[in-house]
């Protein structure tokens, strides 16, 4: 029980720390005047606290739809909230390079939905 909230403490503190991070860098920085590092920096962070969020939103769901609690809803969690995230902060990105499309949007959609499924059948055949 004490690992379970040394995880959900670590991820808590993680999540506040880089929304934090994204928030001083929303709030300071002109993004027309500013160098890469810093949007390399803006768009990690907020991967980094979008996956803590939707992490709490997963295990928060996943707990009271089932009594009992699994030993992989953490990690679980952690894929899918990754796989998410890492598909919203690439169009993100393409939207701010300007190349983003519906042809372009809906390929990455696709991409990111069979790399889902790939990972899921990988993880129930082993």
């Amino acid at each position: 029980m004490t690992d379970i909230r040394k995880s959900l403490f670590t991820l808590f503190s993680g999540t506040l720390l880089t929304f934090g991070v994204w928030l001083a860098i929303s709030i300071t920085v002109d993004p027309f005047n500013t160098d890469p590092l810093t949007i390399i920096t803006f768009f990690s962070s907020l991967f980094l606290w979008l996956t803590g969020l939707i992490i709490f939103i997963f295990l928060y769901v996943r707990s009271h739809i089932s009594d009992v609690t699994n030993q992989n809803t953490i990690p679980n969690s952690i894929l899918h909230s990754s796989l998410i995230v890492i598909t919203l902060i690439v169009f993100l990105i393409l939207q701010t390079l300007r190349v983003l499309g519906q042809l372009e949007g809906i390929l990455l959609l696709v991409i990111f939905i069979l790399i889902e499924l790939y990972i899921k059948t990988k993880t129930s055949h082993a």
